[in-house]
């Protein structure tokens, strides 16, 4: 077990249980239910396979797919993160009604792809992510 410490606002600190290639996260220290936080767990995923078993999103993605292919789908959010470090393309939407995002509409869950610094194929896959961030 690790620790990842939030942001001291907006994300809660987790602790980090990592097999392999596979990490989950659990939020700890939470100041309301679990329930009512909008991140309370998370996956993320950095080869293609974790113990023999393909983890794959919805529209067939994985770690190793390329950017191309990504970006090619609909509804796609692109967004820099980082300081333009690198570009995480959202998939997967729960509601694809709420994207594109509207600045102010509703949120829903997605799941994260994260492109190399090269911006040309999949290095993490990771979910929950949110269609937008309003902060």
């Amino acid at each position: 077990m690790s620790s990842r410490d939030g942001s001291g606002g907006h994300f809660a600190d987790f602790d980090l249980y990592t097999w392999g290639a596979f990490t989950l996260g659990n939020a700890v220290s939470l100041e309301k239910a679990r329930t009512d936080h909008f991140l309370p767990s998370l996956v993320e995923v950095t080869e293609p396979e974790v113990a023999g078993i393909a983890v794959v999103t919805a529209s067939g993605f994985t770690v190793g797919s390329t950017v191309a292919a990504v970006s090619e789908i609909e509804p796609l959010v692109r967004e820099a993160r980082d300081a333009d470090a690198y570009f995480e393309y959202r998939v997967d939407p729960e509601d694809p009604a709420l994207v594109p995002p509207v600045p102010g509409g509703e949120i829903t869950d997605m799941v994260g792809l994260q492109a190399d610094a090269s911006d040309t194929t999949i290095t993490l896959l990771k979910a929950p992510v949110l269609s937008y961030y309003p902060f």
